[in-house]
């Protein structure tokens, strides 16, 4: 290479003299121009090194019985692209003529990599009141450990919490907005709702009930709900306000009763009442007493002077025994009022008195 040729031509032929002709190139020798290009590639990101170890020649050839080798120093991990760099080795036997007899040109190919697609796993929340903060799950899988990030947001577009919103009492369909990042990923958005129905109670929390006549219409209690601490206050309601066994029931009908609930230590707004048990009332207790005054004599009268604080309806038996006692006698006939004439065939008699009394929702 920079060299000129020339060639010497000898001619002889018998019976003409010998002679020589020559003729040197125009020009110097030149560097022989070959073009390299590495090839070109792509990949999802996965954390590695993308690297493409190929190369082809793109202009120009090698002289006959020459080699080329190539190096190659392109790599790309990261979303973006970069020039697939490389090296040429042109040798001839074993000696390396690539700068002493080749003008190389090595073009670069290209190595790209692409986001890679997150993994991401939201759900609602759908459930019962049960006295906890809830809001929407999400989790994520990302590719070659990086960090992820969730943003969440009340408003569509909006993803200014790093933590779900939550709630506690009784909602219908929230909808909080999230927004899932990694670096070498395609950013994710979407929705979910939460969804909290009130607690229903059952005959588990709300047992049977009794009570004794008052003659009220309605009848109050005080119940645990099984969430926590939390209570509530009930009204009973019968049909009826007479002794006896209700049912329960949404609306009033004979035989049931129903149930209004109001805030006790919890809401009532975070329950509902699905079952309950028997609601009893009990016959009251009639109180009261009675003396008899007069004088013990035959033909003279008694009277049974009675203490009626329930103003029951009374109905009275006279008895007579051989020893003061106020039962076991035997009842005198007829005598069934209030007042008794002492009759024959007692003297030396104990006289007694039963008085009955008995009224409607009384025992």
């Amino acid at each position: 290479v920079g060299k000129y040729i020339y060639v010497v031509v000898s001619a002889s032929k018998a019976n003409y003299a010998s002679t020589t002709w020559t003729n040197v190139t125009a020009n110097a020798v030149a560097k022989r121009a070959v073009t390299y290009t590495s090839d070109n590639a792509s990949q999802v990101y996965n954390g590695t090194a993308l690297t493409k170890h190929s190369a082809s020649i793109t202009s120009g050839s090698l002289a006959t019985g020459d080699t080329a080798s190539f190096s190659y120093t392109g790599t790309q991990t990261n979303v973006g692209s970069s020039n697939n760099t490389f090296t040429v080795t042109i040798k001839h036997g074993t000696t390396d003529i690539t700068k002493s007899d080749y003008s190389v040109t090595a073009t670069p190919g290209t190595l790209k990599v692409t986001n890679a697609t997150l993994t991401v796993t939201a759900n609602n929340y759908n459930a019962q009141y049960d006295g906890a903060s809830h809001g929407i799950s999400v989790s994520v899988t990302a590719v070659g450990g990086q960090t992820v990030t969730i943003k969440y947001g009340l408003t569509n577009g909006t993803y200014d919490q790093t933590s779900s919103p939550t709630w506690i009492d009784v909602t219908s369909a929230k909808t909080v907005y999230y927004q899932v990042s990694a670096p070498n990923h395609t950013t994710v958005t979407g929705s979910k709702t939460v969804t909290i129905t009130a607690k229903e109670l059952t005959s588990t929390q709300i047992s049977a009930y009794s009570v004794t006549w008052t003659g009220a219409t309605t009848y109050a209690r005080t119940i645990n709900t099984g969430v926590g601490s939390e209570t509530l206050n009930l009204t009973y309601t019968p049909y009826s306000t007479n002794v006896g066994t209700y049912t329960y029931a949404t609306s009033s009908a004979s035989g049931k009763y129903t149930l209004a609930k109001a805030n006790g230590t919890g809401k009532a707004s975070n329950y509902t009442i699905s079952s309950a048990g028997n609601f009893t009332i009990n016959n009251a207790t009639l109180s009261g007493s009675v003396t008899v005054s007069g004088t013990v004599t035959y033909g003279e009268t008694l009277t049974a002077n009675v203490t009626n604080t329930n103003s029951a309806n009374l109905t009275y038996a006279w008895y007579y025994a051989t020893t003061k006692v106020t039962s076991g006698g035997t009842a005198i006939s007829g005598a069934t009022s209030s007042t008794y004439t002492i009759g024959t065939g007692l003297v030396g008699k104990y006289i007694y008195v039963v008085v009955s009394a008995s009224k409607a929702n009384y025992a």
